[in-house]
């Protein structure tokens, strides 16, 4: 291995750690709003706090698990294509 390999910024456990507690913060800041905000609903399920990001936090995850799904259904042996 090259002695002057390039490093990048998430090579250093400390630069992913000071990135996640950005990560984090930032999150935090977005959950503000929930309090001053009003919505007018359609729904009453929407007037629950915090519903958008559950919301699509649980469709990606659904999203997810139907792929997994999808993939036995679709998946072929490694020598499909060959003759």
């Amino acid at each position: 291995m090259d002695t002057h390999e390039k490093r990048h910024f998430f090579d250093s456990p400390k630069n992913v750690k000071r990135f996640l507690y950005g990560f984090y913060f930032l999150c935090a800041l977005l959950i503000i709003p929930e309090f001053f905000t009003f919505r007018y609903v359609d729904h009453p399920w929407e007037a629950l706090f915090s519903f958008y990001p559950i919301y699509g936090f649980l469709g990606i995850v659904i999203l997810v698990m139907l792929s997994r799904v999808l993939r036995m259904l679709a998946m072929r042996e490694e020598t499909y294509y060959d003759d």
